[in-house]
């Protein structure tokens, strides 16, 4: 579990993706616009939370498209 909620980050470095056993991932309440593209590494995820930050529908459709198995959380 990594806990990154609220943190004011702006965006995430492209070693997110080395994290690939990581399983559930908090990123809400932060100012992030888009994902590395380092994060389809995290296939093991199974709750990822966007929540409340600044993206658009695409990069969002983008996450969902290439991490089926995960639960998104808007």
């Amino acid at each position: 579990e990594l806990n990154l909620y609220r943190n004011r980050i702006q965006s995430l470095p492209s070693e997110i993706g080395d994290l690939a056993n990581l399983e559930h991932f908090y990123v809400g309440k932060n100012r992030i616009v888009m994902f590395p593209v380092e994060i389809l590494g995290l296939q093991r995820l199974k709750v990822f939370d966007i929540s409340s930050n600044h993206l658009t529908l695409h990069e969002i459709d983008f996450v969902k498209k290439h991490l089926k198995r995960c639960e998104i959380r808007l």
